[in-house]
């Protein structure tokens, strides 16, 4: 099954007038085979062809569905030339936009504390009451339209995270319990206490990652837990497929996701990254810390099975604040010191592309 049957399969769910009860072991079983599917394309594949290997985005490709009124904005960018194609969600002035890919803006009404990422029924975002919303969108440009919000869980959240494959919805509620539930569904397939003091990082599937002071970063799935390890500070720790990519000041370091068994016996890349979906390729960026001690500013492509990096050609801009995966070859890039820049990275073609510039301060990524 492709992504895009996945994602297609899970819009008609969200349609759906009333959720069914969710089949755990029927949904168990779709997660293991998608999981399968993605290792057996990375065995293919090098590092460019692993990026992409001839799939298009499910935006590009099909766009999103919904329907209302998008409003196209000025202050883009030149228009690119041939590469990274994704329109990219994101936060901007507050509330959900949508940056195509010759830069136009199309912005909604929707109040936003964060975008979580796009799915085959809309996009994902944390609204300004700590609600979870998902936001249909539909056409490209000037025909950006979006639908009515609908609320994926009914109560405020602590935190919530949306797995790469766009199929579950993991959220950490007001009494510290963590959900993960199948996104559109309204029943939870797995549930589990949330330690004070653990901050949940990532959910894939039935497994999921927390750090804390005390046992530091700690892989979960189901009822076991591995500790990985205390000797390093994680910023970001990104699980899919048999990959865990934990990001630190000094760059990525890449765990077995069975055992937390470490693959490469250090960091690799940049200190900003962002984990591909499928767990093949990390793209990893220079940030402040790293250009501040002498790093040439770069962004590099990363194969999380051999350690091969590759550059990506076309950047220069400054220090890179925030990385997101848009599609299965496309990343965007947060940079800029007097004011937000983004630019959008193809790992097929190689190149990064400037697509718009903001006041500083207003722009934010996708988190997933």
């Amino acid at each position: 099954m492709t992504t895009t049957e996945i994602r297609e399969a899970l819009h008609e769910v969200g349609d759906a007038v009333a959720a069914p009860a969710v089949d755990r072991l029927a949904f168990q079983a779709r997660v293991r085979a998608e999981r399968r599917r993605r290792t057996a394309s990375r065995a293919v594949a090098g590092v460019a062809a692993a990026a992409v290997a001839g799939v298009v985005g499910t935006w590009a490709a099909t766009g999103l569905v919904g329907g209302g009124p998008g409003a196209d904005v000025t202050g883009a960018a030149d228009a690119p030339v041939a590469g990274p194609v994704a329109p990219v969600p994101v936060a901007l002035d507050g509330r959900l936009a949508v940056v195509a890919p010759d830069g136009a803006v199309a912005r909604s009404e929707v109040r936003v504390e964060e975008v979580l990422g796009a799915t085959g029924s809309g996009v994902v975002v944390v609204d300004r009451d700590s609600h979870v919303r998902l936001v249909p969108v539909s056409g490209s440009g000037t025909g950006t339209a979006f639908g009515r919000a609908r609320d994926l869980v009914g109560t405020p959240v602590q935190d919530v995270h949306v797995d790469r494959s766009g199929l579950v919805l993991g959220y950490v509620d007001l009494d510290g319990t963590l959900h993960l539930r199948e996104l559109g569904s309204d029943d939870d397939f797995l549930t589990g206490p949330v330690p004070a003091g653990d901050r949940v990082m990532s959910v894939d599937g039935n497994r999921w990652t927390t750090v804390s002071a005390a046992e530091g970063l700690v892989l979960h799935e189901g009822e076991t837990s591995t500790m990985v390890g205390l000797e390093f500070p994680a910023d970001a720790a990104e699980l899919d497929g048999q990959t865990l990519a934990v990001g630190t000041s000094d760059g990525v370091e890449v765990f077995e996701a069975s055992d937390g068994t470490p693959r490469f016996g250090g960091s690799l890349g940049a200190e900003v990254s962002a984990l591909g979906a499928g767990g093949t390729l990390v793209v990893t960026a220079t940030g402040q810390e790293q250009s501040d001690r002498g790093m040439s500013v770069g962004v590099w492509v990363l194969d999380a099975f051999t350690g091969t990096q590759e550059p990506l050609h076309g950047y220069d801009g400054g220090p890179v604040r925030d990385l997101a995966w848009v599609d299965d070859d496309e990343v965007a890039l947060l940079a800029g010191a007097g004011s937000d820049e983004l630019w959008v990275c193809s790992t097929t073609a190689g190149r990064c592309e400037q697509r718009l510039t903001a006041a500083v301060g207003t722009l934010g990524l996708p988190r997933s």
